[in-house]
């Protein structure tokens, strides 16, 4: 058997589980705040820029989550506290991926006067990704149920 197994010094991202915890939650009213304040409000270049800022800043808090849950159950499978964590960890950032699946929807539906505009050109690359998917793109009701389904099937 080895004895010298992977370990992380996963304090960067939070000091302990209930740390991680904390985070689910602040990360949960974070979202909810988001899509209140920008679901169908993004027209001006203004709104877009404050959306974007928004949105990525909740998508790194997700990352951070999701990091933490995956290295800190990796290490010790066995046991049933991590497997919780990972596996609600798991489904809380499917609903909120699902709840935000407007954002890309709503940028592509902009026009390019408004999201190629000079004030977000640190975004110009990222802009430019989400509209090289629009052809395969669905309603928004779908790609929730297609997130929130990929917990439990691939």
């Amino acid at each position: 058997m080895l004895q010298n197994l992977p370990s992380w010094d996963l304090s960067p991202l939070f000091k302990n589980t209930e740390e991680c915890t904390k985070g689910i939650t602040v990360l949960k009213k974070n979202v909810m705040q988001f899509v209140g304040a920008y679901k169908g409000k993004m027209q001006s270049v203004e709104a877009l820029e404050k959306a974007t800022i928004s949105y990525e800043n909740i998508i790194d808090g997700m990352h951070r989550i999701g990091a933490f849950a995956y290295l800190h159950y990796i290490t010790h499978m066995n046991d049933e506290d991590r497997k919780k964590l990972y596996q609600n960890v798991s489904e809380v950032l499917a609903v909120l991926s699902a709840e935000m699946a407007f954002f890309p929807i709503e940028v592509n539906n902009l026009k390019d006067a408004v999201v190629f505009d000079d004030a977000l050109s640190k975004y110009k690359t990222y802009f430019e990704n989400i509209r090289m998917y629009k052809p395969f793109e669905l309603p928004e009701n779908i790609e929730q149920v297609l997130i929130k389904k990929s917990v439990t099937s691939s």
